[in-house]
């Protein structure tokens, strides 16, 4: 037969493991856990900062000044450089560039469709054909 110590010892301990409240009256750490995760929810809204939205707040005189103006050399001087000529397209090497990048992709949506030498593959098609 259990002695009354040892009874008293698994009861303690029983109560411990089982989340409720011992004879003393203290709280069970999940308990408290609660509590505290509640106060720094409620506290949250105390240490948010007002700060002010710099799109609305822009001065009246600064949105009515006009933007400086590009003088006539310089607005030539960005229409004189011409797109390089359309090259010719080869139909063997712009079939080849489809087949290359066919097989390197695989089909839709699989993981060789996703990798570099995917990317690579289409790099070259797409600068064959046009």
């Amino acid at each position: 037969m259990p002695r009354q110590s040892e009874l008293l010892i698994a009861r303690t301990i029983e109560g411990s493991f089982s989340g409720r409240r011992s004879r003393t009256g203290s709280a069970p750490a999940s308990e408290l856990m609660r509590v505290a995760t509640f106060l720094v929810m409620v506290s949250l809204p105390a240490f948010a900062q007002n700060l002010a939205d710099p799109g609305r707040r822009v001065p009246e005189n600064e949105l009515k000044l006009d933007l400086p103006k590009r003088d006539a050399t310089e607005e030539a001087r960005s229409y004189a450089v011409k797109p390089p000529p359309q090259r010719a397209v080869d139909p063997r090497v712009c079939e080849s560039a489809r087949v290359n990048w066919q097989n390197a992709c695989g089909t839709p949506y699989s993981y060789r469709s996703r990798s570099q030498i995917c990317n690579e593959a289409y790099t070259i098609y797409r600068d064959s054909c046009g």
